[in-house]
């Protein structure tokens, strides 16, 4: 098998429902692919559920150190303060690799470099250019 036949079996087909490209991103290890395609509406799912997981985790999290281990940030020592910072950035990052590997795959998507997404601007424009209709390099049409 030619290494760029196992691209095509990972890109989800773009007509799935929400609940469809949730489960996969959140329910499998589809969320830290990088190869392949993926169509805007899974960006934005990807991407919205992301937010909201991220910041529920982030309030729960704020919660249980502020009324069940009694943290107080104004009698917190330096060590007690980094540990809450990086537990919180811990949170953030984990809850970015699924946007990051989303954002990679619609660069592919647009028959793009995911290289390109180092500069910022082409980032804001993957949840509004609709990708390739014909097969390209990194995987089979979607559409």
């Amino acid at each position: 098998m030619l290494k760029t036949e196992k691209h095509y079996q990972e890109s989800l087909p773009a007509n799935l429902s929400w609940r469809a490209f949730f489960a996969a991103a959140f329910g499998s290890f589809h969320f830290i692919d990088i190869r392949g395609r993926s169509s805007r509406k899974e960006w934005w799912v990807v991407t919205l559920s992301s937010f909201v997981l991220m910041f529920l985790a982030a309030f729960i999290y704020s919660f249980l150190a502020v009324y069940v281990f009694d943290y107080n940030y104004e009698t917190a020592s330096l060590e007690e303060l980094n540990t809450f910072i990086n537990i919180g950035q811990a949170i953030n990052f984990f809850f970015s690799i699924p946007m990051m590997a989303v954002g990679f795959r619609r660069f592919h998507d647009l028959g793009w470099s995911a290289w390109l997404s180092l500069l910022i601007i082409p980032n804001f424009l993957l949840p509004f250019w609709k990708g390739e209709n014909k097969d390209n390099k990194y995987g089979v049409s979607i559409y």
